[in-house]
């Protein structure tokens, strides 16, 4: 999952410089057309035109402040807050695997059967759901729901192949 998030990261992070590689390049190519359209971009938020220009051509006094704000206002891009794959995968890493050790909590103890830890799995699943509605607008009992449901789902259709394909849990 670490390597999976990595490279998903790194690839978002790429494309993104490589966006503002293409915006550096027609900025220095063609900074008159560029800083127009830059005061367009401002009329269009409600700027005044003059106003607009002005603003233009003093973003455009220096290069790559002029190839920050392109960025920004054409394809959302901050180039000073891209993600960082190695944080983003050392996160993955860290949370799958504690992840992980919830269901093998009643094994380590010394319970055989496999009900305890189903059971661990989805109040695991539940109260994951019910904290992160902590950082959005969801009620935590919606956010806990979802993810057990969701969760529980996956458990659940990965036990199917494991049937079809003749994998046992004993």
């Amino acid at each position: 999952m670490a390597a999976g998030e990595y490279t998903s990261v790194a690839s978002q992070r790429e494309f993104a410089l490589a966006q503002v590689d293409v915006e550096r390049a027609e900025i220095l190519s063609n900074a008159r057309a560029e800083e127009a359209e830059l005061a367009a971009m401002f009329v269009e938020k409600g700027v005044g035109e003059d106003t607009a220009r002005e603003m233009s051509r003093e973003i455009h006094l220096d290069p790559e402040q002029a190839v920050k704000v392109h960025a920004r206002e054409e394809f959302g891009v901050d180039t000073d807050d891209l993600a960082s794959p190695t944080l983003a995968a050392a996160s993955s890493f860290v949370s799958f695997g504690l992840g992980a050790l919830v269901p093998l909590l009643s094994y380590l103890v010394g319970i055989e059967s496999a009900w305890p830890a189903i059971a661990l799995s989805l109040v695991g699943l539940f109260a994951c759901g019910a904290v992160v509605t902590r950082v959005t607008a969801r009620t935590w009992w919606f956010g806990g729901l979802r993810q057990l449901v969701l969760g529980g789902a996956a458990a659940g259709l990965t036990y199917l192949v494991g049937e079809a394909v003749g994998a046992s849990l004993g």
